[in-house]
């Protein structure tokens, strides 16, 4: 038997709020704004997430955040 969820109103505002958001994807926008922000990480904890996200994506080259992997790898030369 499935689920049912009670949203109020205002839950169900705010969720499409956030998915519209989510969906626009010019650069002022505050959702890409917040997924572009730049940090900074030791050069070997950045080697080590690539080579948990190549693990990740093994087989899944659909994805879209798989296929950026090995330009961004490239890029800051982590894939070595």
């Amino acid at each position: 038997m499935k689920k049912v969820i009670r949203l109020t109103e205002s839950d169900l505002t705010r969720i499409v709020k956030q998915v519209s958001e989510m969906m626009d994807v010019s650069s002022d926008s505050g959702y890409y704004t917040n997924r572009r922000r730049n940090i900074e990480i030791p050069f070997d904890e950045a080697s080590r997430m690539y080579q948990m996200a190549k693990r990740f994506c093994r087989d899944k080259d659909n994805l879209p955040d798989c296929r950026e992997i090995d330009s961004v790898a490239y890029k800051y030369n982590l894939n070595h």
